[in-house]
């Protein structure tokens, strides 16, 4: 993502995937850090955030986390998202590559 050159932004921003309203419209927040340091042309942050995906949010709400005793959805890590390793939100920002 390419953002105007203008702008100045700490090394240590973290940038989010938001949903914005009930309808999913997603767009990227960026979290300004305390960081002298300001990105130069062509670097990355390194702080990221993954999308908090409100269709899986209910379907955990419904249906209880996976592998509960009784459940239909195939025991653990089973049925569902098949994302792993994402960030659901509520931690710490995850440093890129790790």
């Amino acid at each position: 993502m390419d953002l105007d050159s203008r702008l100045k932004i700490p090394t240590d921003t973290t940038a989010s995937i938001v949903t914005a309203g009930i309808l999913g419209d997603r767009y990227v927040s960026l979290q300004l850090g305390g960081e002298e340091q300001i990105l130069k042309p062509g670097e990355s942050l390194s702080f990221t955030e993954s999308a908090v995906i409100l269709e899986s949010l209910i379907g955990k709400f419904i249906y209880g986390k996976g592998g509960e005793s009784g459940s239909s959805g195939g025991g653990e890590g089973g049925g569902g998202s098949g994302g792993s390793g994402s960030n659901t939100g509520g931690g710490a920002p995850q440093k890129k590559g790790s």
